[in-house]
């Protein structure tokens, strides 16, 4: 991967589009390039998708929630544990962390009833202790892509 190559991703990320046309005349290359360019980061696995920005004022109403886990310590406990979190529908994000707790798991439910079912299941994983969640009320900023900033 070049710096155009970084260029490229960047650009999607930014603009938050696969437009070709635009991502070429941002990065100053032309289009069949962006277009080979981003097949050949597909290929090579570094590009799996794009996923468009919602805009939640205009989607069903959700609950975001926000739960620090703590799990019973073990041989592989992070990679068990987490990846059991994982596979739980509603939990968009989980992160193995240092401090009182390991885990932070990011739900995004469909309502109260989904929250407490996404709770209950985080509940009945083997070896998890105690969790403390929070809700969200407001979101200020969400951005996905803010994370994921190549360096040239």
């Amino acid at each position: 991967m070049d710096k155009k190559d970084k260029d490229i991703i960047n650009s999607m990320m930014s603009l938050k589009t696969n437009n070709l046309q635009i991502i070429a005349e941002q990065v100053k290359i032309s289009k069949s390039s962006v277009q080979k360019r981003i097949k050949k980061l597909e290929e090579e696995g570094i590009i799996k998708g794009f996923i468009p920005e919602l805009n939640e004022d205009n989607l069903p109403q959700q609950i975001t929630a926000i739960s620090m886990i703590r799990a019973k310590y073990g041989p592989d406990y992070a990679v068990k544990i987490g990846g059991e979190i994982s596979k739980i529908e509603g939990i968009s994000s989980v992160y193995y962390v240092l401090g009182d707790y390991d885990f932070v798991a990011i739900i995004k439910a469909k309502g109260r009833k989904d929250l407490e079912e996404i709770m209950n299941k985080i509940s009945s994983i083997e070896r998890i202790e105690r969790s403390s969640t929070i809700t969200v009320l407001s979101t200020f900023r969400e951005d996905p892509t803010a994370f994921y900033r190549l360096d040239d």
